[in-house]
């Protein structure tokens, strides 16, 4: 194919020919990109020369013209190369909110102009809106670090941040405040403060304050308003000259350069002495009233020693009521003594740093000798508590702690017209006694470290005997008592009596009419004896459980004639319920007259008897499980299932055998497969579809280890 330019008067430059006359063919040697879609060729017109922006236009299958394109319609475009719609600009911007769009020049130079139509920021804070700081959440507390918008003054108020910490002001930034030590609209530097540590400190020390100095007070009474009062109205509670010694109309007395140091009330009614004292050598403290009626009755407050205390109220009438510290050291006798009668109430701390502190007040119309104390002796002692005589009484209700360290504590009680002691008493160093003993009833402590607690009243007694023996309990008519070292008797013994008699031994329950008792080193005897005795009578290590008397030693017996225990070296003669060997080492038991030897589980031994284990049944389903450790014999009975598989036993441990009882159901033909965990060795897994109706099968097991049992089966009992 040519194309053939006519009626051009050029020369060709390669042979000089009319290009008119020549043709620029498709040849060997040629142009290599003429112009051709066809085989004809293809002539251009040249009746006219082309101009700027003309292109060459096919005329027909064979001719082709210079002509200037029409102008077309707008130009459509696309926002990406994935745009699958092409449009004008006008219509592929999209204007959002506030936004317009126009087009400028219609048809000539046309333009798209974008416009902004203004809007309202609904989270901005503006300054002529009300309420939206008020609507923000609230912090509190505020930290030095959290920030402030402000509009900086020195920089064209720009707005700028600052922390919390940029507004704090000190004392030393102010100045526009007057700071004089005559006050006015600043500090007071001379005022005290309610939030200034060290101010009071500060102020000159009065080294003997007197009863009328001043102090400063807020009255409670009176809306707190500010107030002053004297020491006497501080220390005496508005009773007059509280430090000093106010005598009444009985006896007061002090050594000289001590009466400071006694705070004192004496009141005499009728005849007899009422006094409070100090000891005449070292400082102490008698605190209290003393207040004596009738001839010869006599109530003190005491304090004869170095640093004692005495405290408390003391009345007597035709007896001495006594609130006592005596000897050296720092003990405190505290509480109310009263005696109305005939005989005396006493509370007293003897040794150094002993305490006795309580209530103790004897009755009306006795003659007898009558003593109620309250009373703790040794070094550091303590005895509190309360006791009490009644009219009529001829002994003594006391609670004693003698003993260095040791506590009596509690009520001690001697009703009417009945004899003897109601004690709570220590005696050992370091024991304990507490509790209520009511007429002839004592609680005693008696050794060291002993402790003994709880009630006894008329005969009743409880009592710690051994060095760290313990009782405890409640004690009517009977006794609780723990004599041995380290024993303990507890319980509620009525009647009768509760003992724990011997080293470590201990007696524990409820005696109603008969005794419980431990007698032998560590035995134990423990129930309720409401028909017969408890009794644990043995050499040693004898115990008894529930009414009977077990004599054995190192045995083990519940009630009388039912369960015991006792490991015996020889069984030439045993009893019902000993356990022991035989001369060839058997282990035997006696029980209802007849002796059963017991299987060792790590020795060589004859059985006598056959041996037979419990058969557990298993659950025939598509998946049957097993635990190797429940039984040695496990059966099972198939149903209507074609197969099942016997899973892997769990519970396996290496060198357990156990068999399988397999029956075959009424029908027969039952299979079953088995877990991985089996070996069939060169037998190989047995098969059982093939058996008839109510054919058994036994298959023995043998774990070579947990993961691998060994299999061996007897097929085909019928």
């Amino acid at each position: 194919m040519a194309i053939k330019l006519a009626h051009q008067q050029a020369k060709s430059p390669t042979d000089g020919k009319d290009v008119s006359t020549r043709d620029y063919a498709d040849a060997a040697g040629g142009p290599a990109d003429d112009l051709s879609t066809t085989g004809a060729d293809i002539n251009v017109s040249a009746a006219a020369p082309p101009s700027s922006g003309q292109v060459l236009t096919a005329t027909g299958a064979t001719a082709a013209t210079w002509q200037t394109p029409a102008p077309s319609a707008d130009v459509a475009v696309k926002v990406t190369g994935a745009d699958t719609t092409a449009g004008n600009l006008n219509a592929k911007i999209a204007a959002g909110a506030n936004i317009s769009l126009a087009v400028l020049n219609p048809g000539v130079n046309e333009q798209l102009e974008i416009t902004s139509t203004g809007g309202t920021d609904a989270d901005a804070v503006h300054d002529n809106v009300a309420g939206e700081i008020a609507a923000i959440a609230a912090k509190s507390p505020v930290v030095a670090a959290d920030k402030l918008l402000i509009e900086d003054s020195a920089d064209a108020n720009a707005k700028k941040s600052i922390t919390v910490a940029d507004l704090r002001i000190t004392e030393s930034q102010i100045t526009d405040l007057a700071h004089t030590a005559a006050g006015g609209a600043g500090t007071d530097t001379t005022a005290i403060h309610d939030n200034v540590a060290g101010e009071i400190n500060a102020v000159a020390l009065k080294a003997t304050p007197i009863a009328a100095d001043v102090i400063l007070i807020e009255d409670s009474a009176d809306s707190f308003n500010k107030k002053k009062a004297t020491l006497t109205d501080l220390l005496g509670g508005g009773v007059a000259n509280p430090i000093i010694l106010e005598t009444g109309n009985g006896t007061a007395s002090a050594p000289a350069g001590f009466a400071s140091a006694v705070l004192s009330h004496t009141y005499q009614n009728g005849g007899g002495a009422a006094s409070v004292s100090v000891g005449a050598t070292r400082p102490g403290l008698a605190v209290g009233a003393a207040n004596a009626g009738y001839a010869a009755s006599v109530a003190d407050i005491l304090q004869d020693s170095h640093g004692g205390f005495a405290m408390g109220s003391s009345s007597a009438r035709y007896g001495t009521s006594l609130i006592k510290t005596e000897g050296p050291g720092g003990a405190f006798a505290g509480g109310y003594a009263r005696d109305i009668g005939s005989g005396d109430s006493i509370i007293h701390a003897y040794g150094r740093g002993a305490m006795a502190f309580g209530y103790s007040k004897t009755g009306y119309g006795s003659t007898a000798y009558q003593e109620v104390k309250i009373y703790a002796r040794g070094s550091g002692a303590f005895a509190r508590g309360a006791a009490t005589g009644g009219g009529g009484s001829a002994g003594d209700a006391r609670i004693y702690a003698p003993g260095q360290g040791s506590f009596a504590g509690g009520l001690a009680y001697a009703p009417y017209s009945t004899p003897g002691l109601s004690d709570i008493r220590s005696d050992g160093n370091g024991s304990f006694a507490h509790g209520s003993a009511n007429g002839g009833g004592a609680i005693r402590a008696y050794q060291n470290g002993s402790f003994a607690t709880g009630e006894a009243r008329n005969a009743g007694v409880i009592e710690a005997y051994g060095y760290g023996a313990f009782a405890c309990g409640y004690a009517f008519v009977g006794k609780v008592r723990a004599s041995g070292y380290g024993s303990f008797a507890g319980g509620r013994s009525y009647n009768y009596n509760i003992y724990a008699s011997n080293l470590g031994a201990f007696a524990f329950g409820n005696a109603d009419g008969f005794d419980i008792t431990a007698s032998g080193i560590g035995n134990m005897a423990v129930g309720s004896s409401n028909g017969g005795a408890i009794t644990a009578s043995g050499s040693s290590n004898c115990f008894q459980f529930g009414q009977g008397v077990n004599a054995l030693a190192d045995s083990f017996q519940v009630g009388s004639a039912g369960l015991r225990f006792r490991l015996l070296s020889s069984f030439s003669t045993p009893q019902d319920g000993d356990i022991g060997v035989d001369g060839s080492g058997n282990i035997q038991m006696r029980s209802n007259g007849a002796t059963t030897k017991v299987a060792g589980l790590d020795v060589s031994q004859k059985f006598t008897g056959n041996q037979y284990p419990e058969i557990t049944t298993l659950t025939d389903g598509a998946n049957v499980a097993i635990v190797a450790s429940a039984n040695n014999i496990q059966e099972l009975t198939c149903g209507a299932l074609a197969s099942r598989q016997l899973d892997n036993a769990t519970g396996v441990v290496k060198g357990m055998s156990w068999q399988v009882w397999f029956h075959q159901d009424g029908v027969g033909g039952r299979g079953m497969t088995f877990g991985t965990n089996y070996d069939w060795g060169d037998e190989g897994a047995p098969v059982f579809t093939g058996q008839g109706a109510n054919i058994s099968n036994v298959i023995t097991f043998v774990a070579l280890s947990p993961t691998q049992i060994f299999g061996t089966v007897l097929k085909g009992a019928a």
